[in-house]
């Protein structure tokens, strides 16, 4: 019987052994608890390892992939090294065993993957379910849509497969043992609590520029059933160690009468846990913020990015000043906190426009409508148009060492009205405006 073994790349820091914050673990492995599920699902043996671990007790851990026919992962850019570092060494403690990679950024950089990494076997490209169950269920290769694979010396590209009609359920064992592990983990290590972050919605209807979520996803919004939600719901909130579940949708509330329904369910759980969502300023009112507000969702995120108009016009965002204000009052009418991502050196922006998006900030947050916001440096991600068409953008790309891409550690772009030092000393006067806020949340 084929036994597949799933891999979440550790974050930077923490794999390193660099410093960080171990005030909580932000999980990033639904994808793979999603892919686990469907094998899970159809009988294959699976187990899935947190990304929790340095890289010698990583290391380690794969000491077992000798018992194990498939090893994959996936990876966001930041992650790319780390994905790579982890196959490379399963191939040498176990030369047989068939690696696979998926994510966002080896879904636009699938050749070059392959190419660069002889022991990568098949990349698979966007959404990845279907195409990962193919493999281990050992379908001819050029058989199999949405994947890029290695056929003797020639790299193959097959067409790309259909997106799911609708979001599948996780499966229920599954999921028990990997947060059971995550507690085991949290209880004995450098962690102190433990966010879920989970995803009801795949699909944003919007199009913003610096976004590659619509080009993964799509822009036709498809959902989870509301009864598989509220089931893994009540599996996470067992977690010993679990603190919040945030509903990392691209939109939580683009669709409003599902996420009214799906609150309507969720306040009948009673869960003492707190929850979190994304969602987008100009269409947050009043009645939504109640409803989410009423089912326990005492924080909501924004992706307001800047303030300037002319920069938001670039971003393909369509929020003005006062309507960032309406949404952060409705979200206070119903006493829920609100939090912002905001971008430092988007296209079109520059040093002036960027103290003018920061002295809005400062002014939010003194007139208590905005009680936290994360800033981030402005990465130009594969498959934007941006990353391919930089001189479009009047930008330089300064470097393609992706660990370098985590938005939060140096710029990797310049322009010649907003270079990568002013940037930089942006991003650190955000920071400090950060830190202020911090402890609010």
């Amino acid at each position: 019987m084929t036994k597949v073994l799933l891999i979440q790349p550790t974050e930077y820091r923490e794999f390193y052994n660099l410093d960080r914050d171990y005030s909580r673990y932000l999980s990033r492995e639904l994808g793979l608890l999603h892919i686990g599920s469907m094998l899970a699902d159809n009988n294959i043996e699976v187990k899935l390892i947190p990304g929790l671990y340095n890289k010698e007790k990583t290391f380690s851990l794969l000491k077992n992939c000798k018992d194990f026919d498939v090893i994959g992962t996936t990876c966001l850019t930041p992650e790319i090294n780390i994905a790579l570092e982890i196959l490379k060494k399963s191939k040498e403690i176990n030369p047989n065993i068939k690696t696979i990679i998926g994510g966002q950024h080896v879904t636009w950089l699938d050749k070059e993957t392959l190419r660069e990494n002889k022991f990568i076997d098949i990349v698979v490209r966007g959404e990845g379910e279907n195409s990962f169950l193919e493999i281990v269920k050992e379908k001819k290769l050029e058989e199999i849509k949405g994947i890029t694979f290695r056929e003797k010396n020639k790299i193959k590209k097959n067409k790309g497969c259909k997106l799911l009609k609708e979001i599948p359920k996780l499966n229920e064992d599954l999921l028990t043992k990997y947060l059971n592990d995550i507690d085991k983990e949290i209880s004995s290590g450098p962690y102190e609590k433990f966010q879920f972050n989970h995803m009801v919605t795949r699909g944003c209807p919007y199009n913003c520029l610096y976004c590659i979520e619509p080009k993964f996803w799509g822009h036709t919004l498809r959902f989870k059933k509301i009864n598989h939600i509220i089931k893994e719901n009540n599996i996470i909130v067992n977690s010993k160690s679990c603190k919040r579940i945030f509903f990392m949708d691209s939109t939580f509330t683009a669709n409003k009468k599902y996420a009214e329904s799906l609150c309507q369910e969720i306040k009948k759980q009673k869960y003492d846990i707190k929850l979190k969502c994304y969602t987008k300023i100009n269409i947050y009112d009043k009645k939504i913020a109640s409803t989410l507000a009423k089912a326990g969702f005492n924080l909501v995120y924004f992706g307001i990015e800047h303030f300037h108009p002319y920069v938001q016009k670039m971003m393909n965002k369509k929020s003005t000043f006062n309507e960032i204000v309406t949404g952060l009052k409705n979200a206070k009418s119903a006493s829920q906190l609100t939090g912002s991502f905001l971008l430092i050196g988007h296209p079109g922006d520059n040093l002036e426009r960027s103290k003018y998006s920061y002295s809005k900030t400062e002014y939010l947050i003194k007139n208590k409508l905005l009680d936290e916001i994360t800033p981030f440096i402005y990465v130009p991600y594969p498959g934007t148009d941006i990353f391919n068409n930089p001189n479009k953008y009047k930008l330089k790309i300064l470097t393609k060492d992706f660990s370098k891409y985590a938005r939060i550690y140096e710029p990797v772009i310049t322009y010649r009205d907003f270079s990568k030092d002013e940037i930089e000393i942006m991003f650190q006067f955000f920071a400090k405006l950060a830190f202020k806020t911090s402890s609010v949340i």
